[in-house]
Order: C-alpha cells, then sequence, then structure tokens
C-alpha cells in the first residue's frame, strides 16, 4: 500500500512530478529514478515496481532536449562528448547515478562505448536491485547468496569441543542407561560409537554415532548421576572394609590373649602332674587329650579322646596349614564327623601345624601304642568281649544306624577303660609305621564304617601308600608329656 506522505501530494506523485518534466530523461530511466527517490523519501518503506513492458524504442515524454551529434567510437574514459540516443541515456544515468539507471544503458545499448562506460561504472560500486518496465524489482534482482550447508552428524559433534571429562560423562551415561561402551576413557572409540548407536536407535533418533548438544547434555546428566551412584558405593565399600578390618584386627586381639591365657594355663598344667584319666586342650581348636597309663610301653602319654574331625582339621586350614587341604565330607556333613579323605602325609601335616600352634610334641600314634590304647587292659577281640554284639560300633553289621553307609558323629557309642572312643569302626586310623618294614606302604588300625564286623579287631591291621586318600580313611593323635 502506498504511504501517503505529510505534503500536498504522496511521495511516489511528488517524485513522478519532478521527473515527468525532466527533458532527455528517457522512460525508463525516469522510472528508475521514481523508483529510487520514493526509497529515499520514505526510508525504504514504499518500494515501487514497474509492470507492463515497453517498446524497444526509446520514449521521452518531456522531449529528448537539446539535440546532440550522433554517437561514435571512444576508445578511453572520460566518455566523448554526448552524441545521440546511447550518450542521452549516459547522460541521464550519470544524473541518477545508480545501478538500476547504469544497467539499463548496458541492456539498452550493447557494444557501445556507453555500454562500456556503464558497466565499469557497475563493477565499482556495490550491486543494487533492478526496475524495469514489465517486471517485479525483486525478480529480477541478483539472487541471494545460497544458504550455507547443513553441517553433517560428525561435525555437529565437534562443534560441542567435547573435553575428555565431559566424554567421560557421556561414556558413564551411556553405561547406565545399559548401552555400555566399555572404559569410560574419555575417548570416543568404535565401541563408544556403537553404543551411542545403539542408545539413539532405542531413543527413537537417527542413529549416527555422534552427539547434537541435546544428547550430549542428556547423557552427561545420566553420567553425572552414574558417577554419583558410584562414589556412594564406593565410600559404602570403604567404610564395610574398614569395619571388617576392625572387626578382624579385634578378633586377632582377642585370640592372641586367649592364647596367652591358655599358653599360661597349659604352663600351670604343666607344673601340676598329670595323672591317668586326667583330660586337657591346649588349645580352643585343639583335639581334647586323654593320659594313658604307660604300662609296659613306659611313661604315660595324652591320645586323643576322639578321632580327629571335620572341625578341627578346619582350624588347621584356616590357620594357614595342613597344606590348605580342604578333604570332600561326601555330603555326610563336617563338623564333629571324623575327618575323610586325608592320607598320611595329609595326617603328618597336621601335626605339625598343631605342634607349632601349641609347642608341644604332637604325633601319630605307634602301632603298638594303638593296640595298646586300644585294648585298653582287655585281651578280647574288643574291648567289650569276644563279640561285637549291637550299637557299640559303627561297621557293616553292628547294628548302628549308620551301618554300612556313612561315618557317624564322633563319641556316638561309649569309650573304653582308657576313656577312647571309636577305637572300633567309624574310621580305620593312620599310625607312624610302616608296613612290616616297607615305607611304601603305612600301617591303619581298627577298621571303618565299612568293614565287617572281623575287620573292628583289636588284632586288625591294614596297609596303603602314604598318598592314598579315601573316605574310610582318618586319623587319631597322640601327645608326649612333658615332666
Amino acid at each position: 500500500m502506498a504511504a501517503d506522505g505529510g505534503g500536498r501530494n504522496s511521495p511516489y506523485t511528488a517524485a513522478l512530478l519532478r521527473y515527468l518534466e525532466e527533458p532527455g530523461l528517457e522512460v525508463r530511466f525516469m522510472f528508475a529514478g521514481v523508483r529510487d527517490e520514493v526509497l529515499r523519501t520514505t526510508g525504504g518503506k514504499q518500494k515501487p515496481f514497474t509492470y507492463g513492458s515497453l517498446s524497444s524504442k526509446h520514449v521521452y515524454l518531456a522531449g529528448k532536449g537539446p539535440s546532440l551529434p550522433d554517437e561514435g567510437s571512444v576508445d578511453e574514459t572520460p566518455p566523448p562528448p554526448p552524441s545521440g540516443d546511447a550518450a542521452r541515456a549516459f547522460e541521464a544515468a550519470e544524473r541518477l547515478n545508480t545501478v538500476a539507471a547504469y544497467r539499463i544503458l548496458v541492456e539498452g545499448f550493447p557494444g557501445s562505448i556507453y555500454a562500456k562506460l556503464a558497466q565499469a561504472w557497475i563493477d565499482k560500486h556495490e550491486r543494487e536491485p533492478l526496475v524495469v518496465a514489465g517486471g517485479d524489482a525483486e525478480d529480477d534482482a541478483t539472487p541471494p547468496p545460497p544458504p550455507p550447508p547443513t553441517p553433517g552428524p560428525e561435525a555437529v559433534e565437534q562443534g560441542l569441543e567435547l573435553s575428555s571429562e565431559a566424554k567421560r560423562l557421556v561414556q558413564m551415561g551411556l553405561a547406565a542407561a545399559g548401552h555400555s561402551p566399555g572404559a569410560a576413557d574419555g575417548v570416543f572409540g568404535p565401541r563408544t560409537r556403537g553404543a551411542l548407536r545403539a542408545w539413539q536407535e532405542a531413543k527413537g533418533l537417527e542413529g549416527t554415532g555422534y552427539l547434537t548438544r541435546e544428547q550430549s547434555e542428556g547423557l552427561a546428566g545420566l553420567g553425572r548421576e552414574e558417577a554419583q551412584r558410584l562414589r556412594v558405593a564406593a565410600e559404602q565399600r570403604a567404610r564395610e572394609e574398614a569395619e571388617r578390618r576392625e572387626r578382624e584386627a579385634e578378633a586377632r586381639r582377642l585370640a592372641a590373649a586367649e592364647r596367652v591365657r591358655k599358653a599360661r594355663e597349659a604352663e600351670e598344667r604343666r607344673k601340676r602332674a598329670r595323672k591317668p584319666g586326667d583330660t586337657f586342650e591346649d588349645c580352643p581348636e585343639c583335639p581334647e587329650m586323654v593320659v594313658v597309663p604307660g604300662g609296659q610301653l613306659g611313661r604315660p602319654f595324652a591320645v586323643g579322646v576322639y578321632e580327629v574331625t571335620f572341625e578341627e582339621w578346619d582350624a588347621c586350614v584356616s590357620g594357614g596349614g595342613c597344606r590348605r587341604y580342604r578333604p570332600d565330607d561326601e555330603g555326610w556333613g563336617r563338623g564333629r564327623r571324623p575327618v575323610i579323605n586325608v592320607s598320611w602325609n595329609d595326617a603328618q601335616a597336621y601335626v605339625r601345624w598343631l605342634s607349632r600352634e601349641t609347642g608341644e610334641a604332637y604325633r601319630l600314634l605307634s602301632e603298638a601304642e594303638w593296640e595298646y590304647v586300644a585294648r585298653a587292659g582287655t585281651t578280647t577281640r574288643y574291648w567289650w568281649g569276644r563279640w561285637i554284639g549291637r550299637s557299640r560300633a559303627n561297621c557293616d553289621g553292628c547294628g548302628s544306624r549308620w551301618d554300612g553307609r556313612q561315618t557317624a558323629p564322633v563319641g556316638s557309642f561309649s569309650a573304653n577303660p582308657f576313656g577312647l572312643h571309636d577305637v572300633h569302626g567309624n574310621v580305620v586310623e593312620w599310625v607312624e609305621d610302616c608296613y612290616e618294614g616297607v615305607c611304601g606302604r603305612r600301617v591303619l588300625r581298627g577298621g571303618s564304617w565299612f568293614n565287617v564286623p572281623w575287620g573292628l579287631r583289636s588284632a586288625g591291621r591294614y596297609a596303603y601308600a602314604p598318598g592314598h586318600r579315601g573316605d574310610r580313611s582318618g586319623f587319631r593323635v597322640a601327645r608326649t608329656l612333658t615332666p
């Protein structure tokens, strides 16, 4: 819509009246001048356009003005004296002094010296929209430069200028979202790119494997939450570890105090003469011992009241002894059941650990000592008599609920006159001696849960290689008494 202006005539009418009466101004130059004048006076708010078409003949509404000589050839600037229509057009363009006016001259008089001069002027000045009859100035103007190309995903991510720490947070965010990129090292390698693509596709986004700003901020936020969770978890673990170490240190202090107490008690017991029938333990984890009279063997000595149990063996392993070997219990139970699946060599490892822990001389019984304590002054097949009876021992045919199937807990049957349990049956017991002088085989005495009653006799004996381990084999310990 045209602006009315504040005077008698509108800006357009005022400009038109000015140029209509100017002689020597060809009509296209006149309209170009009107356009420039209106743009100037309205501050660019009103932009006139010329519609329709004009003939190729030049039209002068106010006359051509004074006659000018015909145009001739000119080889250099400034231009020659005006001559003909081209000269008059050049004069008009000079008066208007606009790119549009000079372009009209170039197009209207191609090949003339004036067209060349006009083109030279245009090349020195900033380009302006062209106003011509029959067209839209904006349509005929030089097209704007094309928009810059849209950057690709990789360029978008590079523009974010992510630091190593920001990348590390993104990787932690991917891991928290269930798409592990491997180690959160702040380097976007193939595994991180693959995890990022998987995350994008799971979110319904284009799986480029490269970050946008929004994606970077979202994943970094998840990464910060994950980092906080890991910090809290690490602090919790550190507290728990500190508490565990404190408990272990306290347990060691208590154990050391208990050893001191036991040592004092042991020393006091040494000062008192032990007599046959007395029982004692040299440490909380040690087997219970009973003093037996020396008889024909000489001085009294101590023997384990029971066969060594799983509980006592496991204490040796926990204490760093017994070659850290944990024998199988065959599913029968550990605790107070006699240890099985141990060899003669294993038994030797146990008595070495026990001697080291207590400072006392623990060992296996000799074959003569074993039969002496098993008989306990009797001369029959079994310490209770000639016949096996019922529920006096654990064997295949002894009448107990464990017969021929598995071991029984130690002490399940009555003790013999020396106070020893299970000298017949349950497990066959390793002793110190070689078998008939051949140390590639070692002697076992007493029979087991697997043997028939005849194999449980006080005189019965077996032999295996010192490395043999079986579910029928165990042992009992002895200890030399100090004066």
